[in-house]
């Protein structure tokens, strides 16, 4: 997937960083689905880079 903007995960950098991601806990109880864990860190990444 090539990168369109800056704030956006390439592959390489992704298969760097999914080793230090925890594992999805159980919903047993319910509650919200878990947000992908990739478009979770482009929005850490977004964050970051905006300064917002």
């Amino acid at each position: 997937m090539p990168r369109t903007c800056r704030w956006e995960v390439g592959d390489e950098w992704w298969e760097n960083v999914k080793p230090l991601i925890p594992p999805a806990p159980s919903h047993a109880k319910g509650g919200w689905p878990r947000m992908d864990d990739r478009q979770a860190f482009a929005v850490i990444i977004y964050v970051l880079r905006a300064g917002i």
